[in-house]
């Protein structure tokens, strides 16, 4: 694993680690600070700190990756499964804001859910690559 691999990958984990507990120790202040969050349905505390527990099992994973690379291709695909379909939920329930002419919280939501998709996308992609390389 390349430095700038591991590099990439301890700046998800961190990323994931500092969204996990965020929901995990303050879910409301989560709900009402965060953008676009509190459109999507009622404070639930409860269902807030599951999705916090999620982040903290992606960080696990990351960090795992960070010390055995050769699993980084499986964690970055469950990752980046998680938060593509995640990110693709989102676009699906803003059709019908869209198409209502209420507006969009896509930009707003941006940098949460539609960037660390990307991120996690771009681990993949690399990972992919390290363990074609490991392999030839």
């Amino acid at each position: 694993m390349s430095a700038l691999d591991r590099a990439l990958l301890g700046a998800f984990a961190i990323f994931a680690a500092a969204t996990g507990l965020f929901l995990l120790a303050a879910p409301h202040t989560f709900y009402a600070n965060v953008p676009g969050v509190a459109a999507t349905g009622s404070f639930n505390a409860h269902f807030l700190r599951d999705v916090g527990l999620a982040y903290v099992t992606l960080t696990v994973g990351a960090a795992f990756a960070l010390f055995r690379p050769e699993y980084a291709l499986p964690v970055t695909a469950m990752a980046a499964a998680d938060l593509l379909g995640h990110a693709a939920l989102h676009v699906f329930m803003e059709i019908p804001v869209v198409a209502s002419g209420n507006g969009t919280t896509v930009l707003a939501e941006a940098p949460g859910i539609y960037l660390p998709a990307a991120f996690a996308l771009v681990l993949v992609v690399r990972a992919a690559s390290a363990a074609r390389r490991r392999h030839s």
